[in-house]
């Protein structure tokens, strides 16, 4: 009787984290019905053992499955901002302290979803935009590199550069020689 009070001690334990770990009450508390029915009819050590094993792997799964599409949700949420502002300063804190996470976490997370650091991302948004602008409109290089967020010219052009292996000027004279529309 003590060892089983002790396990639904542990499974109460279990199921809270795993509400606040995200997880649906309602199914918790299905969980927490269904492994009490069973514990009850359990007698011997072994098969207890065997009992909390399988509670403590449903439990789990269930918390690391949410948490996985938890971040799902937040990076696109994430990158939706990103893109909804990527001409403003935008720092990893910012958007980190927006997503709900510390800024590491929030960097470690957003590397593993999105297969590149937050930097590289917003540089590539911001490089996709420019390369539109400078298309689509006569504007200068300079005001191009303010209107998608880069406070410095000569970094923009490094940026632009390593992206697309020319220079915003040659970009612009190279695409519209190409494109039958503009001559």
């Amino acid at each position: 009787e003590v060892v089983q009070s002790r396990m639904t001690e542990l499974l109460v334990t279990m199921s809270r984290a795993a509400i606040r770990g995200g997880s649906d009450p309602e199914l918790i508390l299905d969980f927490d019905h269904r492994y009490l029915g069973q514990l009850r009819k359990i007698s011997d050590q072994e098969n207890m053992t065997r009992w909390m094993a399988d509670a403590l792997d449903r439990f789990t799964d269930l918390v690391f499955d949410v948490s996985d599409s938890k971040h799902k949700n937040c990076m696109a949420k994430t990158t939706e901002y990103m893109r909804a502002n990527y001409a403003k300063k935008l720092t990893l804190d910012d958007v980190a302290r927006y997503a709900g996470y510390s800024p590491s976490y929030f960097s470690k997370v957003f590397r593993e979803e999105q297969g590149c650091t937050f930097q590289s991302y917003l540089n590539r948004l911001r490089i996709e935009k420019s390369k539109y602008l400078l298309l689509s409109t006569t504007r200068p290089v300079a005001e191009i590199c303010e209107m998608v967020g880069f406070s410095d010219q000569s970094y923009f052009g490094k940026v632009f550069r390593k992206q697309t292996g020319v220079t915003p000027d040659r970009y612009r004279k190279r695409s519209r020689r190409i494109d039958p529309e503009r001559e």
